[in-house]
């Protein structure tokens, strides 16, 4: 549909808006001074049904003003429809003033409009909740929550392309069962749960359900007192009911309706797992014996009424913004609190009863599993913080008091669930893993001066690292999104790669006139606008040059080079080894014992630094590929967004601000709080919240040993991490026994993990379902083998079946439950050692992923020969090739490096580190002196070649993270968004314009 809107109306009507009538079947004619006149296409229109009264217009004829406000109110009734003003008398007249009122009124704005959307999708569909992918739209103006920058610029292109009412395909700003009528205006289909009078549900759902047919009734006067299930509205009486409901401020009705809504669902689960665990032999057979378990419920309230203040604290609130400054006001520990409140109000419900069955109580702590392990998680944190308090004033007998009450918590979470509640952080959601995170740093937590030191070295590469993942993963999909955008990424890395070639006239083609950015040998840059020809030759033939692209407002583009090899990399570097051996040859020079200045260890260090440098240069090449992906990212959220594309600038530094926020702006202000740890000890009477939980641990009674007379005990060995080819590597050995002493044990704690995978899993691990069945067939495997050596002793049978899988079943358990195995403590009497942990929990990860590659394969073949009758297209084939060919590329890598870490793991151990560290030292002052011999001047030339490429390949990955990361891609992206938003402005508000203006024809102006 073309509308006829003169040269004007295409200038002050944007296309988004032109498409909200074409979407209505309206089309828009200019008549020159008259204004603009809406018709429709079958000559059906109710312009005074359709039109709210505060919008001015003659009949059918608007001016532009107005036209474009009608637009508007069809584009979005709702947010047109409750826009506030704020009144002459309350406006100021500073500018921040203004600005932060305006950033009130539009929080306003967002927050009625949410709420009004809630309160219709309550009457079209029976509830509040708005599905996540929806909810993230609906909450794109929430810009405090900058880790949704991303999504919500995607939500706002479909925001312009869509209507709020009517879509054939609803989006992220529809409400479902709306539709709309050009003679009777908007039309809600409403629920049946809304319908009748005798509605069930709880009491904040009733009363929602009577407002809403009082605002129906106050908006059209009362026209649907019997509740009809059509209900139309005009453009005025939209504008009535949503100014109505305004004024009744129905946010924390709405919010009380989701809280019900939420215990409802959980209800209804808790109903479907008891069913389920009914007829699970293994549930039967943990629990037998067992009966009312009410009073443990209760307790398990008791204990989780404890925890929630310590989690909603000021003091935690404070250590989640020390840690979040850029989301400091997104705490997950509101959507936490909420977490537990549903979980208090389900079991006060059952708690109610006569009494609680084992069935129940074991579905109720399975639907909040990942809850309750957190809650134990945080006890632990708490406990460890205490624990130090302990050790500093040994004197204090509060502190065990508190302890104590703290253990029985613990005692009464984990024995709320037959398989306790033990759970890797990796399986909670993100709101848990944060603040468990948060409490672990801030519950009391002494660390040792190595660990300080260690964590402040490492602290910074993790934030880069987590800012670099991001951004290349936005990237990513950026590309996949768009097929021109990728034709453009592929030109522009080609052109990039190839400008690091030593020709400068390589410039000359983009640019007449390149920036040269230099670097002298005093370290200070050298800056200059210069013919790139003028560059002497030589100098782009040096490896210390790589191309780049600078974008500077001010400057236009221009194309540079980077010199920063030898005054960044190698000179720090090599100053530094200098540094170290002028140290030596002090101290030496103090004790009287010889210098040798032309040793080994000086040379062979020297001669390392500069070309490992090169070589790091050269690689780093390929940093241009990323840049070009950078520049066409960052132009595009400029185009498409304007300078609200700033957010995913700020977004990509977060870890790095909040790093930065952390050590510096509130590092001193922190310490001055006690530790969380030190205020429970000093908070008055605080033993007394324990004292009726004292009695709540509760030791689990073993079940008899039953081997039969004459059965031996079999002597098995645990090989973990073991690899039979290329080159044979027998693994870790543990050896463990299973006799009369443990084999029930062994069996309870294998049940237990079996129940645990059967029920727990699928919540927690929901996208590795198939590593949940492969787990399934060992742990059968593993149960069947021991019954069997139980009744007829069969110990080749039990052992081969423990070689298949009992690592398997170790590693998996230890890695769902976060480093706990209740199979392995019965089965070795003890918890694993530390190497042993390390190599179980490597061991599963390591079979996971093999599991998630060959299932990722077998769903792309099977796409690729779809039973329907249908097969891909050639492109599709060839996109699931490469997927293929990708991943098993990326297999082989990943196998190559698993073999060279087991090799290398095979021969060193702490003894042999340490005797070998004295040994490279030794030889290295053996060196330095002068006193050596060609044994020890090989080590000390090994040992200093070692030193000088750690020293040189970490000094340029601190460069090139401040001038590749934070100067090229935050510096030049900075220029792309403005450029972006520029070009993006002056193609949709000028040049499309102009263009849709030329289409409308002579005779149509």
């Amino acid at each position: 549909m073309v509308h006829t809107l003169g040269i004007t109306g295409n200038y002050a009507i944007p296309g988004y808006l032109q498409r909200v009538a074409s979407s209505y079947n309206l089309s828009i004619q200019y008549l020159g001074d008259a204004g603009y006149k809406i018709t429709a296409d079958n000559n059906g229109l109710n312009i005074n049904q359709l039109c709210p009264n505060s919008i001015e217009r003659s009949g059918d004829i608007f001016d532009v003003k107005n036209l474009r406000k009608f637009l508007e109110f069809l584009h979005q009734p709702i947010k047109a429809s409750i826009a506030y003003t704020i009144p002459d008398a309350k406006k100021s007249f500073g500018f921040c003033e203004r600005v932060k009122q305006n950033k009130e009124k539009d929080v306003r704005t967002h927050k009625e409009r949410v709420a009004i959307h809630r309160l219709l999708r309550f009457a079209t569909t029976g509830t509040v909740s708005i599905p996540p992918d929806h909810y993230d739209s609906v909450e794109k103006y929430a810009e405090d929550d900058h880790a949704k920058t991303e999504q919500a610029m995607r939500d706002e292109d479909a925001w312009r392309t869509e209507v709020e009412f009517g879509n054939q395909e609803p989006k992220s700003s529809s409400i479902p069962q709306t539709t709309f009528d050009l003679q009777k205006g908007f039309r809600l289909s409403i629920d049946d749960t809304c319908l009748g009078s005798d509605r069930q549900g709880g009491s904040y759902q009733k009363e929602l359900y009577d407002k809403f047919w009082f605002l129906i009734n106050t908006a059209t006067k009362g026209r649907y007192t019997f509740k009809n299930s059509d209900v139309y509205l005009s453009g005025e009486e939209l504008e009535c009911f949503c100014h109505a409901a305004k004024q009744e401020d129905i946010g924390q009705l709405i919010d009380g309706v989701e809280f019900e809504e939420a215990v409802q669902v959980k209800l209804q689960s808790i109903e479907k797992r008891t069913s389920d665990l009914s007829q699970s032999f293994v549930f039967a057979d943990l629990t037998a014996g067992e009966g009312d378990k009410t009073d443990q419920l209760k307790k398990l309230m008791a204990c989780t009424t404890a925890l929630t203040p310590v989690m909603s604290s000021q003091f935690m609130r404070d250590a989640w913004t020390r840690y979040n400054f850029t989301q400091r006001h997104a705490s997950p520990m509101e959507g936490l609190g909420k977490e537990f409140s549903t979980f208090m109000a389900v079991a006060a419900l059952y708690a109610q009863q006569d009494q609680v069955s084992p069935l129940q109580m074991e579905a109720i702590a399975t639907e909040f599993y990942s809850l309750l392990g957190f809650s134990t998680r945080m006890i632990a944190a708490i406990d460890d913080g205490l624990e130090k308090e302990e050790i500093k004033n040994p004197n204090n007998p509060k502190i065990e008091e508190i302890r104590q009450g703290f253990s029985s918590v613990k005692a009464v979470f984990n024995t709320a669930s037959i398989s306790g509640f033990s759970l890797n952080p990796q399986f909670m959601s993100e709101g848990q893993r944060t603040v468990l995170d948060t409490f672990e740093k801030h519950a009391g937590r002494v660390e040792p001066l190595l660990s300080k030191a260690k964590s402040a070295s490492s602290v910074p590469f993790k934030a880069a690292g987590k800012a670099t993942i991001n951004f290349a993963a936005d990237v990513v999909h950026f590309i996949k999104e768009d097929p021109k955008i990728a034709v453009g990424f592929i030109g522009l890395a080609a052109a990039l790669i190839l400008m690091n070639g030593e020709d400068p006239s390589v410039a000359l083609q983009a640019a007449e006139y390149s920036q040269g950015l230099m670097v002298g040998d005093d370290g200070e840059f050298i800056e200059t606008a210069v013919n790139a020809s003028s560059v002497p030759k030589d100098l782009f033939g040096n490896d210390n040059f790589h191309w780049d692209l600078k974008l500077s407002p001010l400057r236009g583009y221009e194309l540079y080079k980077h010199f920063a090899n030898s005054n960044f990399i190698v000179g720090p570097s090599l100053e530094f080894i200098e540094f170290l051996r002028s140290s030596i040859h002090s101290a030496y020079g103090q004790l009287g014992i010889p210098q040798n200045y032309q040793s080994v260890c000086d040379a062979t260090a020297t001669s390392v630094v500069e070309p490992l440098a090169n070589k790091l240069f050269a690689i780093n090449m390929l940093q241009n590929v990323s840049h070009a992906a950078f520049w066409l990212y960052t132009g595009s959220r400029g185009y498409h967004h304007g300078l609200k594309g700033f957010g995913k600038l700020f977004e990509l530094a977060a870890p790095v601000t909040d790093l930065g926020y952390q050590m510096v702006d509130t590092a001193w202000k922190f310490r001055q709080k006690t530790a969380l740890s030190e205020q429970l000890v000093y908070a008055a009477d605080k033993q007394d919240l324990f004292e009726s939980l004292s009695d709540a641990a509760e030791l689990r009674v073993e079940l008899e040993d039953s081997l039969p007379e004459g059965v031996e005990t079999f002597v098995g060995t645990l090989n973990i991490d073991a690899i039979k080819t290329p080159k044979k590597w027998d693994g870790l050995k543990r050896e463990f026994q299973i006799g009369a002493h443990n084999l029930r044990p062994v069996l309870k704690a294998l049940n237990q993990f079996d129940y645990f995978m059967q029920h727990v899993g699928p919540q927690i691990a929901m996208q590795e379902s198939w590593h949940l069945n492969t787990l399934s067939v060992c742990l059968t495997a593993v149960k069947a083998a021991l019954r069997d050596y139980q009744k007829n002793g069969d110990g080749e049978a039990l052992g081969k079946a423990l070689d298949d899988n009992l690592e398997s079943v170790l590693a998996a358990e230890m890695r769902y439950r976060g480093g706990v195995s209740g199979v392995y403590n019965a089965l070795f009497e003890m918890s694993p050692d530390a190497d042993a942990l390390k190599r179980l929990v490597r061991s599963a990860n390591t079979s996971v992923s093999r599991e998630r590659k060959k299932h990722s394969k077998t769903e792309l073949y099977k796409g690729m020969r779809a039973g329907d009758g249908t097969s891909l297209t050639l492109g599709g084939h060839v996109k699931a090739r490469t997927k293929i060919l990708g991943i098993n590329l990326w297999g082989g890598m990943v196998e190559a490096a698993r073999g060279l870490r087991r090799g290398s793991e095979k021969v060193v151990n702490k003894q042999s580190v340490i005797i070998g560290s004295g040994l490279a030292a030794s030889c290295v002052g053996i060196d330095l002196a002068g006193l050596g011999n060609e044994f020890s001047d090989a080590v000390s030339g090994l040992t200093c070649g070692a030193t000088a490429s750690g020293t040189t390949v970490t000094t340029f990955l601190h460069f090139n993270f401040w001038e590749d990361i934070v100067g090229v891609h935050l510096g030049t992206g900075t220029g792309l968004i403005i450029t972006g938003a520029a070009a993006g402005y002056a193609h949709k508000r000028l040049v499309k314009p102009a263009v849709m203006y030329g289409l409308e024809g002579p005779s149509l102006k």
